[in-house]
């Protein structure tokens, strides 16, 4: 009985935060699929649909700068071609040849890899591998795939006529018939049958918009019907593209923060949909008499959002669902947004690459890559709306510190239990990193991703900080504080707190001081304070390239790019270093991929149940240092010298105080 109650709970608890058009909105997909199964329902076919002499967004296919040029990109193209004539699809790090029809229903796959078969990504390789001079053979092998899935899918169920699988194979499909109008003037047959099956996924697309989830879903809807307003004729493609732009609107509004930031924090996800408002703004541009100025306003601020996020290796941190197979290239989209902008300030270190080129040709490439790359000052920067909280020096020391909440209100999907975690880079490497996302499924791998204890942040009573669960579902938040930020070329102080274990007898509260000195050392302090006692760990999680040594009490030394790192225990905890055991509780892995995991080592430091405790620490690039710790009643106080500098930090219940 009580282990029903406590579901019954969280279910409550999760569902509390849905809105009324929400629930309707599921409800209405719900029983219109069912209605569909039920009846047999089946693809409405559509005749004499007609394209306009539309502008596709990739207009430097077969103009690349030379032979040589983008040689790897090409190459990876070719291999894909490949693949695909073969019926051989590698997605999720997962490989499955079809020896005779391609089964689009497969069950021996996870769902998300099934979503990817119905995407049809690969027609970007087609196409770059027929502008390289084969486009017959990428014709054929494109028609044999879009045959293979209408015959297989005429029925309305399974996962080809979900409404976020139908969005991005609507935009794919129309991208090819934008380029190889001249391939299927040739091949009526197929010609029609390939855009009655467009059109009717697109009228399909229209009626199950997706306002149950929101979010970077219901975007993706809108892109694609887009796309099909701005290629098909007549008056029901007005209708799709008019009603999608009033929709993006909206959602623009809803969905883009104050400071940029996609409002789900996931800074993958930021990158896929400034990508998408990327493309939209283009098509706009290319074939609709313009791109209106609200457009180009939320490109500018997601692509200077992302310029200041991303890190020194040039990419975004693995928090909540980011996976870096699944993100697009963040210096190549500031390479395009740079250019399309006319905007210098956004040009990154990486040169652009072929994805520039294919979306504005090689003169348009040759430009953005004569220009010098923007390097952001030293110092601290506050995406303060998607909490998110940057320090950084000229040498490529980078740390950033998650400080938002967990997800939007009625949208958990991504949420992870890791606020107040954080990233480190050192010279430029990763050393402390999230866990990343392994996988979407729904099992111990998924709860294991998701909870505090995957990520660098103050574990309490062995509990989560936010109450996450299944595969996207979360129950009860954190609500982050930020008390104090001072931000200075040398040095960023950064203090913070969250309540996410509020439920839990005393309600306890993590309180966590950042202060950061350029080039010299990060110091972290810990402070949970509750009415009862409970344990605490406290844990940072290494790369798995690196390697930890002892190299003294409380002192261990890293080697990051050829130079020593030292991390340094402050005061009391009992510390211990794990690495992942497959069978031994799951105790650090990290997954920059998705369905590919590797073992890392974490240290720890855990104490017994207290009402107060303080666990400090400090990454430096001096071997010896002299710190101690004073914690009284209501304040800590840490010295700490490092090479001829004494500091003083009094750490109270508001602010971190540096006493001279």
């Amino acid at each position: 009985m009580s282990r029903v109650k406590s579901r019954v709970g969280r279910w409550l608890r999760t569902v509390q935060y849905l809105q009324p058009q929400q629930v309707i909105c599921r409800a209405g997909h719900v029983l219109r699929r069912r209605w569909w199964r039920w009846t047999g329902a089946k693809c409405p076919r559509v005749k004499a649909v007609r394209l306009k002499l539309f502008q596709p967004t990739w207009i430097g296919l077969g103009a690349f700068p030379g032979p040589s040029a983008f040689a790897l990109e090409r190459d990876e193209a070719r291999t894909t071609v490949a693949e695909l004539a073969e019926r051989r699809f590698v997605f999720l790090g997962h490989e499955v040849k079809f020896a005779g029809e391609i089964d689009w229903h497969a069950a021996g796959v996870s769902q998300l890899w099934r979503y990817h078969l119905h995407y049809f990504n690969g027609v970007r390789a087609l196409l770059i591998v027929a502008g390289d001079g084969s486009p017959a053979h990428g014709f054929a092998i494109f028609r044999d795939l879009v045959r293979s899935w209408i015959a297989g899918n005429r029925a309305l169920v399974g996962d080809g006529w979900h409404p976020y699988t139908l969005s991005l194979r609507i935009v794919n499909w129309l991208q090819v018939a934008g380029t190889w109008r001249r391939e299927l003037d040739a091949d009526p047959e197929f010609r029609d049958e390939l855009l009655g099956s467009l059109f009717a996924q697109a009228r399909l697309l229209f009626r199950q918009l997706e306002f149950d989830v929101r979010g970077n879903h219901l975007l993706e809807n809108l892109r694609a019907l887009l796309w099909a307003g701005v290629a098909c004729e007549g008056a029901e493609a007005r209708g799709w593209f008019e009603t999608a732009l009033t929709h993006l609107r909206d959602e623009t509004a809803e969905q883009i923060l104050a400071d940029g930031g996609h409002f789900e924090r996931t800074p993958g996800y930021h990158a896929v949909v400034l990508h998408n408002y990327l493309e939209i703004a283009v098509l706009l541009e290319r074939n609709a008499g313009g791109c209106p100025e609200w457009v180009r306003d939320t490109v500018r601020s997601q692509a200077y959002f992302l310029r200041d996020l991303i890190g020194p290796d040039g990419r975004v941190p693995l928090f909540k669902d980011t996976a870096f197979d699944a993100t697009p290239d963040p210096a190549e989209l500031l390479n395009q947004a740079a250019l399309w902008l006319n905007e210098r300030p956004l040009k990154p270190v990486a040169p652009p690459r072929l994805d520039t080129c294919l979306w504005f040709g090689p003169e348009a490439w040759s430009r953005v890559a004569s220009w010098s790359p923007y390097v952001l000052p030293p110092g601290g920067t506050a995406l303060a709306a998607s909490g998110y909280y940057l320090m950084r020096s000229e040498t490529g020391e980078r740390v950033t510190v998650d400080v938002g909440t967990p997800c939007p209100d009625y949208l958990p999907a991504h949420a992870h239990a890791d606020t107040l975690s954080y990233t480190y880079h050192v010279r430029g490497r990763p050393v402390v990193v999230d866990a990343g996302v392994f996988e979407y499924a729904a099992g111990v791998w998924r709860d294991f991703f998701r909870s505090t204890r995957a990520h660098n942040t103050v574990e309490i009573a062995g509990e989560n900080s936010s109450e996450v669960w299944s595969s996207f579902r979360v129950g009860r938040r954190a609500r982050p504080t930020v008390k104090q930020w001072i931000s200075e070329p040398d040095q960023v102080i950064l203090f913070a707190a969250h309540d996410g274990y509020r439920w839990l007898a005393g309600q306890p509260v993590h309180e966590r001081a950042i202060v950061w000195r350029k080039d010299d050392y990060l110091l972290i302090v810990d402070r949970v304070t509750s009415g009862e006692p409970h344990p605490i760990v406290d844990r940072i999680h290494l790369h798995p390239d690196l390697a930890l040594e002892a190299d003294g009490p409380g002192r261990w030394r890293i080697d990051v790019a050829g130079a020593p790192l030292w991390l340094h225990q402050i005061g009391a905890g009992r510390s211990a270093l794990r690495r992942g055991e497959e069978d031994s509780g799951l105790k650090s892995w990290y997954a920059e991929e998705f369905g590919r995991k590797r073992d890392n080592l974490v240290v720890s430091w855990a104490q017994p149940p207290d009402v107060r405790h303080v666990l400090a620490y400090a990454f430096s690039s001096r071997r010896e240092i002299e710190a101690s710790m004073r914690v009284d009643a209501g304040s800590v106080q840490i010295e700490l010298k490092s090479g001829s500098a004494m500091r003083r930090y009094l750490i109270s219940d508001h602010a971190v105080e540096l006493q001279r």
